[in-house]
């Protein structure tokens, strides 16, 4: 009798378990419907991914070539105008500092004139100076003559 228990507990288990896992566990079903959800993700996403790469190509083979013919062709047009004027530009330049190193060289020689004049404005003053101070020696020793002559005079009278 006990093993018809047994029996019949470990059905009751195994009824139990299975009406547990029907009612409460949705593992399955949802692990099923996750699959189903990426798989139709990845496909949707392949195809964007498919056609963005196809309106790359498309836009990588317009560019090279339509766009990279136009650009050439306007740049060798406009190159050409650039390198005259910058040609242009280059002679300009080269005439200002042409007529620069002309006015560089002629002024050693105002440069030249210039300290002539200072220095002989210099040496005026110089020369004046020293005339003043000849003049007040010169009236200075005129004053110790004159004096000296009147000492001796004075002496003369007295001893007369």
């Amino acid at each position: 009798m006990m093993a018809t228990r047994e029996l019949t507990a470990d059905k009751v288990f195994k009824g139990f378990t299975d009406v547990h896992g029907r009612l409460l566990d949705h593992k399955p079903v949802i692990q099923a419907e996750i699959k189903f959800f990426v798989k139709e993700f990845e496909t949707k996403r392949n195809n964007e991914d498919f056609n963005h790469l196809k309106r790359s190509l498309a836009e990588v083979n317009e560019t090279r070539t339509v766009h990279i013919p136009e650009v050439m062709a306007l740049m060798e047009s406009e190159l050409s105008e650039a390198l005259l004027q910058l040609h242009a530009a280059t002679d300009v330049c080269e005439r200002i500092t042409k007529k620069e190193d002309e006015r560089s060289q002629a002024n050693p020689l105002e440069e030249r004139q210039k300290e002539r004049e200072r220095r002989w404005a210099e040496y005026r003053e110089t020369l004046a100076r020293e005339r003043d101070m000849v003049d007040v020696e010169h009236r200075d020793r005129m004053k110790a003559v004159e004096n000296h002559f009147d000492e001796h005079t004075k002496k003369l009278s007295s001893l007369d």
